[in-house]
């Protein structure tokens, strides 16, 4: 991992982290103190933290696998949501 700083508009981040996540990470969505992102290769979605640096947290969703895994997700209701559309569902 190797920090950069980071300026875009009005707001400054000071450290970006980079880390690898999954396989073919899909969509991401920032929610409180953490960052999901779908998994294409599985029906998952994997859990970063937004502050500190604690391990991502994988998420395995109880849908089939098949040619495609999570496509979005989204964050509202204090859920997370993941669509794997290949499994029809949400």
């Amino acid at each position: 991992m190797h920090p950069w700083p980071l300026r875009s508009g009005r707001s400054t981040i000071h450290q970006v982290r980079c880390q690898f996540v999954g396989v073919n990470p899909t969509s991401l969505v920032v929610d409180g103190d953490g960052v999901w992102v779908g998994g294409w290769t599985n029906p998952e979605v994997i859990r970063l933290p937004a502050v500190g640096s604690s391990r991502p947290r994988d998420v395995f969703l109880p849908a089939k696998r098949s040619l495609g895994g999570v496509t979005m997700v989204a964050a509202g209701a204090g859920y997370i949501w993941a669509t794997a559309p290949d499994s029809r569902a949400v």
